[in-house]
């Protein structure tokens, strides 16, 4: 079985290697726990990141109907997949490199069950407008009350291949 190519994150990690904005998403999501639990939507106000919310998405996870849905994707993921995910099964936006990979969607549900955050640098590989090479992404799982499903909310960076972002 290959490697995954993303890092598991946990509470104390410090992310010195991310790009600086998704260290400070990350800062923030972990100010939003409460009890030593998963960081909590009831705590998450986007008013307190406003310049980051361009970057940011969040992907539903309903272990009722074993799915995974974006339920928001801000300007500038738009603008990198090309169009409007919202509402969208990632399995029906992926359809085509699921069959190339059939486990990509392996570190979503990573996230969804076991509450564990991701990071990835890597070569850009699931969306369709390429005008960059390299993405880096962290996913953090939130909790919400008397929910059956998790949402994973992550912020995307995408760079250009000289190393600028797009």
């Amino acid at each position: 079985m290959p490697q995954p190519d993303f890092a598991e994150i946990h509470a104390d990690a410090d992310l010195g290697a991310a790009n600086p904005r998704i260290r400070r998403f990350w800062r923030y999501t972990q100010a939003c726990r409460r009890d030593g639990g998963l960081p909590s939507r009831a705590h998450f106000d986007p008013m307190d990141i406003p310049d980051l919310l361009p970057n940011i998405w969040i992907v539903e996870a309903d272990f009722d109907k074993a799915s995974l849905r974006y339920r928001l994707a801000g300007t500038k993921i738009v603008a990198g997949m090309g169009f409007e995910p919202t509402g969208q099964f990632l399995h029906e936006v992926l359809a085509a490199r699921l069959k190339e990979n059939p486990r990509l969607l392996d570190r979503y549900w990573l996230g969804a069950r076991t509450g564990v955050s991701t990071w990835r640098r890597g070569p850009a590989r699931f969306w369709a407008k390429m005008d960059y090479i390299e993405i880096e992404n962290l996913i953090v799982p939130f909790a919400a009350a008397d929910c059956p499903v998790r949402q994973l909310m992550a912020m995307s960076v995408h760079y250009r291949s000289d190393g600028v972002e797009f």
